[in-house]
């Protein structure tokens, strides 16, 4: 991949700004928290026998951060059980709640976007999102892990409280 000087100068600038600007949003006084969310489903033990290019990036990216004080993680979602999206939003809503309802926090029915994920994302500053390219898209476990995260933004208020979407089916 070529790169020009502008090119390379422009991306360092944007990383020394973005740097910045999360440790002037930390409020919480402690080091700035990122993770990385790999979506390939290939590691160094399968077929291939290397890491996929999108893992290997997100990789260097994150020793980056570490060479500029922030602690990272470092999250493959092929090792992480999460179940798919029930579409609660879409449907109604209301019933889209956080922690997700359909996959209850801490019970049997829980599973790792619920128990462990959700609060990966939530107390972290900075998320880098690396995903190879299958079939034209991004791979089928980022687009569940993205799709689970829908729940995120709590259960909204209905537009429109009469629609049927919209109702409180209790």
């Amino acid at each position: 991949m070529e790169v020009d000087d502008k090119i390379l100068n422009r991306f360092k600038e944007i990383r020394r700004q973005t740097i910045e600007e999360a440790k002037k949003l930390n409020n919480k006084g402690g080091a700035i928290k990122a993770i990385g969310v790999s979506g390939s489903a290939r590691d160094k033990l399968d077929t291939a026998a290397e890491d996929s290019n999108s893992e290997f990036l997100l990789k260097v990216a994150l020793d980056e951060l570490e060479k500029n004080s922030v602690k990272t993680e470092f999250l493959a979602l092929r090792k992480f059980d999460i179940k798919p999206c029930k579409a609660c939003y879409s449907t109604t809503n209301t019933q889209c709640h956080f922690y997700c309802s359909c996959y209850p926090k801490g019970t049997p029915a829980g599973d790792d976007m619920s128990n462990t994920l959700y609060d990966k994302v939530l107390g972290a500053d900075i998320i880098i999102f690396a995903t190879p390219v299958n079939n034209f898209k991004i791979s089928s476990m980022m687009a569940l892990f993205l799709d689970r995260c829908i729940s995120l933004d709590g259960s909204l208020a209905p537009a429109d409280p009469n629609a049927t979407k919209n109702r409180v089916k209790y």
